[in-house]
């Protein structure tokens, strides 16, 4: 539906879509790996362990395995900014750097995020044992839920 949707505000414009489904997820995922999926695609991700290089660098810094580009964007400032964040030392001197990088992909449309992840949270005095994290990956094996 997303797609749908997108592909008609494009017809509003007067730019004709063509959809296209590659399958299964296996194999979307290999023809995104392989650069067979030209023009605009849809990818799904979500950040996970608090470091504000979370994937920014994976996706963006325009290097090689085990960092690449996706999508076929470009920006070398970019990629030496998001190289320059990965090996400084300390968040407080990392934080500027991710904040320009951000402000960079902004400006140059490199990517359109359509929306963001939400979380259940737990708000009750039944459940006990459950600790919230702070990268929204949230840890139940210990969590009772009372009658």
């Amino acid at each position: 539906e997303i797609s749908e949707a997108i592909a008609a505000d494009f017809a509003k414009a007067g730019i004709n879509v063509e959809l296209t489904t590659e399958g299964d997820w296996a194999s979307y995922l290999a023809a995104r790996r392989e650069g067979r999926l030209a023009g605009i695609y849809e990818l799904g991700w979500g950040g996970d362990n608090g470091d504000p290089d979370n994937f920014t660098g994976y996706f963006f810094s325009g290097g090689t395995e085990p960092i690449r580009r996706e999508g076929w964007y470009t920006n070398p400032p970019l990629a030496e900014l998001l190289q320059k964040a990965l090996v400084t030392v300390g968040q407080e001197n990392r934080d500027p750097m991710y904040k320009e990088a951000d402000q960079m992909l902004h400006d140059d449309v490199a990517r359109i995020w359509m929306f963001h992840t939400q979380l259940p949270l737990i708000f009750s005095t039944k459940v006990d044992g459950y600790v919230t994290q702070v990268v929204d990956a949230d840890n139940y094996f210990d969590v009772t839920v009372s009658p």
